[in-house]
């Protein structure tokens, strides 16, 4: 394990690189399964750690909890309001995958 020391402006400058390179959720646009639009801004939504994306209403009827695409738990997604969606924009890209 590494150690860092830094002191005075350049702990801020090191803390803003890590910053500015954040990740963020992806924060996709709908139901894998039903196609259901789920806002970045709204309660609804359910992920997995690989971000899987459902809506409460598949997971309630099929799911219960658990993703069909890799077995993990789903959990509630929180959602992203104001500066945090201006800064880190919700992904418009739809992945569609319904069920027969």
């Amino acid at each position: 394990m590494a150690a860092f020391f830094l002191s005075g402006s350049y702990l801020a400058i090191a803390f803003q690189s890590w910053h500015a390179c954040a990740m963020a959720l992806d924060m996709r646009p709908g139901c894998e399964r039903c196609d259901k639009d789920l806002p970045p801004d709204q309660d609804g939504a359910l992920i997995c750690s690989f971000e899987c994306t459902f809506c409460q209403e598949c997971n309630e009827a099929t799911f219960k909890g658990t993703c069909p695409n890799c077995g993990g738990a789903l959990f509630p997604r929180p959602p992203r309001t104001g500066a945090a969606l201006d800064n880190f924009p919700a992904s418009t890209k739809r992945i569609f995958k319904p069920v027969d």
